[in-house]
């Protein structure tokens, strides 16, 4: 069993909260956040820190630490991630039982993989990524860093999506279609070509850039 200090104590925080504590033999200790008082109690568990004091808590209080940070703060994560890598931090990666990992794909640290979504064959997902609930990665695709996949997303095989990107609910890609880092779309959006430039899409098969 792993003791898991999640950083951010608000909507996602607590999404993950619930799946470690019902659908994993790990559990949450507490709860790193900017916003909240220390010792303040959040679903039972205490705020330990803020970011910038978390790599002076006593290390013997938890295993590695799992990032609920949502899509308005990719970048940051990014950031974050580097420089827990940086003081050699282990990063808590989340698979439900209900997902089905392929053998062949390459899982990177504090990765979560949601309910019922499937990664197949020989895909890669880079540290930090969020998979949501009902996301279909199909083979040999790659998911950059810090990328959050929300409910319903479909990729077909060979697609690379970039670091820091949100992909909104629905999203469909063609095969072979490449996107550039933080590129966000809206939901049931149809990518049928590359997305060279980063910014809000919607619509499709002819997108529109807002």
């Amino acid at each position: 069993m792993k003791k898991v200090l999640i950083i951010g104590a608000g909507v996602l925080g607590q999404k993950f909260n619930h799946f470690i504590t019902h659908y994993s033999e790990d559990e949450v200790v507490g709860w790193v956040d900017d916003t909240k008082k220390i010792d303040e109690k959040v679903l039972g568990k205490p705020v330990m820190s803020g970011i910038e004091n978390l790599y002076k808590l006593d290390s013997n209080l938890f295993d590695c630490v799992a990032i609920g940070i949502g899509y308005k703060h990719l970048e940051f994560k990014l950031d974050l991630i580097l420089k827990l890598k940086e003081e050699r931090f282990q990063l808590y990666t989340y698979i439900h039982p209900t997902a089905y990992v392929d053998i062949t794909a390459e899982i990177g640290e504090g990765v979560f993989i949601g309910p019922n979504s499937t990664v197949d064959k020989g895909v890669k997902i880079k540290s930090g990524v969020i998979i949501t609930k009902n996301v279909v990665v199909s083979h040999d695709s790659i998911i950059g860093a810090c990328s959050l996949l929300a409910p319903s997303v479909t990729t077909s095989g060979y697609v690379e999506i970039g670091e820091t990107c949100f992909i909104g609910t629905g999203t469909i890609f063609k095969d072979g279609v490449n996107i550039t880092n933080s590129v966000q779309t809206g939901a049931v959006t149809l990518i049928v070509n590359n997305i060279e430039s980063s910014g809000i899409y919607v619509g499709g098969p002819k997108l529109r850039k807002l």
